[in-house]
């Protein structure tokens, strides 16, 4: 899962849906291919008396783990997208050379579509503050899920002391 969220993070605005459903796709092999171990795990450890109130424990964990996670992660993503746009917004310069440039190129655009001469200057700006706005959603998912599968690396240290564990038990 590590692996995959990693591969979230490299996400950017023109990531095909192609390449989301593919990650999708992979997410939910490895996230099954996860359960079924760790179900198996909680039932050999406990012992015959403790399976039943270890798989209820189990079963909270799988739903609390979630709905925590969607919240924090949608907390984290907002976040980081409001600092991708401030600085996009700060960085934005149209005395610079390169900034100008994008700004004429579109404006040209427009003009070259029919656009009105006194629309060209409001919809170049909109234009310009769309493609940051999707910029800035596009790192904020990016960071998000670097975070996440950082979490999740991190998250592999208490099972490997919990599969040593068992192991040494048997």
């Amino acid at each position: 899962l590590g692996i995959v969220f990693r591969l979230f993070s490299t996400v950017s605005a023109a990531t095909t849906a192609g390449v989301l459903a593919t990650y999708i796709v992979f997410y939910r092999v490895c996230l099954f291919s996860i359960n079924t171990p760790l179900t198996s795990l909680n039932v050999r450890i406990l012992d015959a008396d403790q399976v039943r109130m270890g798989q209820g424990l189990l079963g909270m964990v799988r739903n609390i783990g979630p709905a925590l996670g969607v919240t924090v992660s949608s907390v984290l993503f907002e976040r980081r997208q409001a600092y991708h746009q401030l600085m996009a917004y700060s960085a934005y310069n149209l005395d610079s050379p390169a900034h100008r440039a994008t700004w004429d190129d579109v404006a040209m655009t427009l003009r070259a579509a029919g656009i009105e001469e006194t629309y060209v200057a409001p919809m170049t700006l909109s234009a310009l503050r769309q493609q940051m706005n999707t910029e800035a959603l596009a790192a904020g998912f990016r960071d998000t899920f670097y975070t996440i599968g950082f979490c999740f690396l991190v998250a592999m240290i208490p099972i490997l002391f919990v599969s040593r564990r068992y192991a040494r038990r048997q």
